[in-house]
């Protein structure tokens, strides 16, 4: 008892409780102004530690000093008692009281301020339930912010890698698209395409600016360290109209146990956007009764091993970087390692078909859907292979079945606008691509389709503002900006494009410039065949690529010169090459009444596909087994 009354007296115990309250208050400042002044997460943990260092040599100086009139003095015993040091236990309790209640005000605020206003989250939620594209988000994000809501947007950025070996950034990507897969499944959460997120990775930018140009109200970034069997990741979930962390979590695990960690990330963030909206998310799974029925599970189809997984990963970003060799070796490998991993055979399959070998894509797509019939990228892959064998009730069969399981696939969004665009349903087709194009603006293969369908339905000053978007990959869609310049009549513009892609062209843009200037256009129309040969010769016996092919086709169809574009169609055809979608561009207009162009249709096998599904604009039946092209 003695001690005790000593404590009170020596006014340890009142120092403890300003300690404490003062402690909780200044973390709580802290929690809000750090991610203003975009501080590191080190900034948080280290003032966290400081304080909780500094609690015991407080209540030491506390029994060892007092405070007086004179200042600060050693406490000299039980003599000290007099009246100023009643008036400092005063000012102490005042304090304390004074405390005591910033932090029941704190706490009330958290708990029952309003996060939105009234009506907010159903209006939210039905909006994204009913699949708004992703054109309208800013306006939705930004309309959310005025009033205080948070927007259900999430863009997940490129993991950071922060292991050793620079050579494992393959490893922290690959988490990161399995977290943008596994929130795609949660319904009511619009979820930003990974091309579109990955196209900031490495750029050290303010990740509110991230964003606000995705067009998302939240933002996930984290990192991840590997050594040895054991990883540590961590993610951080931000608001974006306002900088705040919402969440923040470390996970260290065993290096086996990645798959855990996708699951928990994925199921933190569901978790804290269903209570910040005030409701919970839909269930995505079954719980066999533990009660959990919202539960994700972020990687259905898991490797047997560790090292089958890190095969995947490889080849996977070797295919994302059309790195053939390399793609078809790793992912070869990880099928070996463990032959029931459907996800490789999935993106060997695609591999094969997107390099051409659709020989070899077939049986690794029936491989895939054989262990999961549900494989997305399977059923693409296989779909895609009825379509350039010119299959299309099989192929249409298949991306029918890969919708109704991924509606939001921007993948799945370009091949089925390549197939409407093949069978000359362009409006079907332009359907497809600008759902596709508003998901994921920044996928090459895709903005190309976006491309061809608004040229094919006559809005040219669309498809020229697609094609001269500085965001876009020039490869891809420069020489779409010729063909587009060309068709509008304006030559010069035309030039001035292909000057700047000269150091794609090598030395077929001079040859094409050329011929474009020369007065004489028959000399013109004579110098594009040997353009045609030096490129075929290019490119090894492979096709041409797509960039030199469509400006040769354009620079012919400017001149006048109809032949050459259909010959080289008939070639690809006949390799089973055709670019199907393209034979209906304006290019080709002028071939369209040559027997060989009716050839080519039937080689195709269309005219099957439009007695079932009707006649695209540019052709129609005579009689019962005969038709005509214009």
């Amino acid at each position: 008892m003695k001690f005790f009354s000593e404590l009170k007296r020596r006014n340890v115990i009142r120092m403890a409780g300003l300690y404490l309250v003062g402690a909780w208050l200044a973390t709580q400042v802290a929690a809000t102004l750090l991610p203003v002044f975009e501080a590191p997460g080190w900034v948080m943990k280290v003032l966290v530690a400081l304080l909780a260092l500094g609690f015991v040599p407080a209540l030491v100086f506390s029994w060892v000093y007092e405070l007086t009139p004179e200042g600060l003095r050693r406490d000299s015993g039980e003599g000290s008692a007099d009246a100023f040091v009643a008036s400092t236990r005063q000012r102490m309790d005042r304090l304390l009281m004074v405390g005591m209640l910033a932090v029941i005000a704190v706490i009330a605020a958290n708990r029952w301020w309003p996060a939105s206003t009234p009506g907010a989250t159903d209006t939210q939620s039905a909006a994204l339930t009913s699949a708004a594209p992703a054109t309208d988000l800013p306006a939705a994000t930004a309309a959310g912010a005025a009033a205080g809501e948070l927007s259900p947007t999430i863009a997940v950025l490129p993991f950071v890698n922060m292991s050793d070996d620079p050579e494992q950034g393959y490893f922290s990507d690959g988490i990161t698209e399995e977290i943008i897969n596994a929130l795609v499944k949660v319904p009511g959460i619009s979820v930003a395409a990974r091309t579109s997120v990955f196209a900031f990775k490495d750029q050290h930018r303010d990740v509110r600016d991230i964003g606000a140009q995705l067009g998302v109200g939240l933002v996930l970034e984290g990192s991840v360290r590997s050594s040895g069997d054991a990883i540590r990741v961590t993610a951080q979930l931000i608001r974006v109209d306002t900088g705040l962390h919402l969440w923040s979590e470390k996970f260290d695990r065993k290096l086996a146990d990645v798959f855990v960690i996708q699951d928990e990330i994925a199921n933190s963030i569901a978790d804290r956007l269903a209570s910040s909206l005030g409701e919970r998310p839909a269930p995505i799974m079954g719980d066999g009764g533990s009660g959990d029925a919202t539960r994700i599970d972020a990687v259905p189809q898991r490797a047997a091993s560790l090292e089958a997984y890190d095969l995947f990963l490889r080849g996977r970003t070797y295919l994302r970087q059309r790195d053939r060799a390399q793609a078809l070796d790793w992912l070869q490998r990880a099928t070996e390692a463990d032959p029931g991993f459907a996800p490789a055979w999935a993106s060997l399959a695609i591999a094969f078909q997107s390099f051409g070998d659709d020989d070899e894509a077939e049986p690794a797509a029936r491989k895939a859907l054989a262990i999961d019939p549900d494989n997305v990228d399977g059923l693409i892959a296989l779909a895609s292979v009825h379509r350039d064998r010119y299959e299309w009730f099989e192929a249409e069969t298949l991306f029918e079945r890969a919708r109704a399981l991924d509606p939001q696939s921007s993948n799945l969004l370009e091949n089925t606008a390549e197939f409407y665009g093949s069978v000359g349903d362009f409006g079907r087709m332009l359907e497809e691509s600008s759902r596709g194009f508003a998901l994921d603006p920044l996928l090459a293969p895709l903005r190309d389709a976006h491309i061809s369908a608004l040229i094919m339905n006559g809005r040219l000053e669309e498809a020229l503002q697609v094609a001269l978007d500085p965001d876009a990959n020039a490869q891809w869609t420069g020489g779409r900006a010729v063909e587009i310049l060309l068709l509008r009549g304006e030559k010069e513009l035309a030039v001035r494009q292909i000057e700047r892609m000269a150091e794609l062209l090598g030395a077929e843009a001079a040859a094409l410039i050329a011929a474009l200037r020369e007065p004489d256009a028959a000399a013109a129309r004579a110098t594009l065949p040997a353009i045609a040969e030096r490129m075929e010769a290019a490119s090894g016996g492979r096709r041409v690529p797509l960039v030199q092919w469509v400006m040769l086709w354009s620079v012919a169809a400017h001149l006048g010169e109809s032949q050459l574009p259909l010959r080289l169609a008939l070639a690809d055809a006949a390799k089973g090459e055709a670019m199907n979608e393209w034979i209906w561009l304006p290019q080709l207009a002028p071939t369209r009444t040559d027997p060989r162009f009716k050839a080519l249709v039937k080689e195709l096998n269309l005219p099957a596909w439009w007695a079932e599904r009707g006649w695209p604009p540019f052709c129609a039946p005579i009689g019962s087994d005969d038709f005509e092209c214009r």
